[in-house]
Parts: structure tokens; C-alpha cells; sequence
């Protein structure tokens, strides 16, 4: 033990046989320890490195692997979104074909109507045809594009189904009940029918 603290004092003092030897050859001690030093700082840094190195080239070739898997599926999402466009493109094609009407059509004037609604080219984007499909679904459901049908006259039958008798408001038991069902004709059974 004795002689252990007497190296590690021998080691923090500089040699004296370094001082007195001016050759070019000598280094001074603390130089010596301090250069040992860096290089041992050097070479634990290089072993970090290293280690960081083997790491991320583990996550690389992991991260390749996902980008391997990940772009399988994005082949098969951009196979199903072009197989998709495509349909869509047929069927907004065929369904485009109510908005071909002439001046004089019945429909002529609901088409100028809601025209701008939608959009219309060649080359439309997967976007916008969707958009175009679901306003024209929207119209569908409301039977928007179909022609409307003449009424039947009010005044051949009442409610009941029983035939109208003259001076019967119009078939109906009384003139509020006309006037929720015609009140055209609730207004021209009026007319008619006024007291002088």
C-alpha cells in the first residue's frame, strides 16, 4: 500500500531525470499523462461511436424492412384508388347525361338550375367526380330530374272517394278543408259563390 502511494505521487510530480535531460527526445510527465489521457478519451468516444453505428444501422435495416411492408400496401391502396377513379369515371359518364337537355325539355329549366353544382371536363380529378356523384345521389333521392305528374282534378271526388255534389265546396266537407287540399280552387269556389 505504502509503495502504491508512492507511484501515485512519483506520477503527479513531473520526473526529475525528464527536467534535467534537455534532449529533443524528452517529454515532460504531465505532457505525457495528458496526452495518455486524450488518447484514452479518444478511444472511448471511437467505442460510443461504434456502438451508436451498430445501432442505427440495426434501425435502419428495421426501417427498411417497414418501408419494404409499407410500401406493398401503399401498391395495393393506389391499385384500389385508381380501380375506384375508374368506376367512378364510368359511372359519373353515364349519369352526366341528364344534364344534356335542350330549351323546351321539361327538365331544361331544373338542369340551369343546379348546373353549377358540378364540375365538368375530361380530365377531372378523383375528387371531384366523387363530389359530382354524391350531389347527383342527392337530387335522386328526391326524384329531382323526374317530369311531374298533372294532378288529379279536386273537384271530381271528394276525400272519401264519394262524387262530388254541386255547391259541396268543391268535393270536400267544408272550404278549410278545400283550401289545405287546392286553395287555388278554395280561392275560385269563393269567388263563385259569394253573396251579393
Amino acid at each position: 500500500m505504502a509503495k502504491e502511494n508512492e507511484t501515485r505521487e512519483n506520477e503527479t510530480t513531473e520526473q526529475p531525470s525528464a527536467e534535467k535531460t534537455k534532449t529533443d527526445r524528452s517529454i515532460p510527465y504531465p505532457r505525457f499523462k495528458e496526452v495518455v489521457s486524450e488518447r484514452n478519451n479518444l478511444r472511448s468516444d471511437v467505442a460510443e461511436r461504434e456502438a451508436k453505428i451498430e445501432q442505427l444501422e440495426k434501425n435502419l435495416k428495421n426501417s427498411t424492412e417497414k418501408i419494404d411492408n409499407l410500401n406493398e400496401f401503399k401498391q395495393e391502396l393506389d391499385d384500389w384508388k385508381k380501380q375506384r377513379y375508374e368506376k367512378n369515371v364510368d359511372y359519373w359518364d353515364q349519369k352526366k347525361k341528364v344534364f344534356d337537355v335542350e330549351e323546351g325539355d321539361p327538365n331544361f329549366e331544373k338542369v340551369e338550375k343546379i348546373k353549377h353544382r358540378f364540375k365538368f371536363g375530361e380530365e377531372l380529378e378523383p375528387s371531384e367526380v366523387a363530389q359530382n356523384i354524391e350531389i347527383l345521389k342527392t337530387y335522386e333521392e328526391i326524384d329531382f330530374f323526374q317530369n311531374e305528374k298533372t294532378p288529379t282534378e279536386f273537384n271530381s271526388k271528394k276525400a272519401s272517394g264519394k262524387p262530388a255534389k254541386e255547391g259541396d265546396y268543391g268535393g270536400y266537407d267544408s272550404i278549410e278543408e278545400l283550401a289545405r287540399h287546392d286553395w287555388k280552387a278554395a280561392g275560385e269556389y269563393l269567388k263563385e259563390h259569394r253573396k251579393e
